[in-house]
């Protein structure tokens, strides 16, 4: 025999109801901060522990696949300049829009990152040669080179790069970075 809701059943649902928003929010808090520990907070780009999880994973398929792997390290010029001559936050916002710049310059699948100060770093997945990796170089420079308008003020930044190949330069990302930080 069927029977209608007892007393306890509003209880229960509003308690289920509660315990699902919490075990939402719990999701949603783990998820930022997941993404918080592998992000830069001012560019929103790969951090450097991001950096390094997908040149691992890029040197490791290559390997195995037989394609080549460009590593670009990416030092932007005089940027402490502009932090001392205007200020942190204009400093930050010139960081973000050369971040948004560089990455739509970039082949799906490449990974940029933010690895520290004025640092950044760039891995292409299946790259034919140093010369298509030197083609993206290119038209990053130039897309940092474009003017920036921050608070009113016209902004001109500029960049070294300095490029290396797997597995032509290095066998392993620790070599790879020397010879990338030396080109630059």
């Amino acid at each position: 025999e069927a029977s209608g809701p007892g007393d306890s059943d509003p209880r229960l649902a509003e308690a289920g109801c509660r315990m699902a928003r919490l075990a939402l929010e719990h999701n949603r808090m783990y998820d930022d901060l997941r993404f918080q520990g592998h992000h830069d907070s001012i560019t929103g780009l790969a951090n450097r522990l991001l950096y390094e999880q997908h040149l691992d994973r890029s040197l490791s398929d290559a390997e195995i696949l037989g394609q080549k792997v460009a590593v670009l390290f990416i030092d932007l010029d005089r940027f402490k300049q502009i932090n001392d001559a205007f200020s942190h936050r204009v400093g930050d916002l010139l960081l973000s829009e050369i971040a948004r710049r560089m990455k739509t310059r970039l082949r799906p699948g490449d990974t940029v990152a933010r690895i520290g100060g004025d640092e950044f770093t760039i891995v292409m997945n299946d790259v034919k040669d140093a010369g298509e990796a030197g083609e993206i170089a290119a038209r990053v420079l130039g897309a940092i080179r474009e003017p920036i308008v921050i608070d009113g003020r016209h902004m001109q930044a500029s960049a070294s790069i300095g490029i290396a190949i797997f597995p032509d330069d290095g066998k392993d990302p620790e070599q790879l970075e020397r010879a990338a930080d030396a080109a630059m």
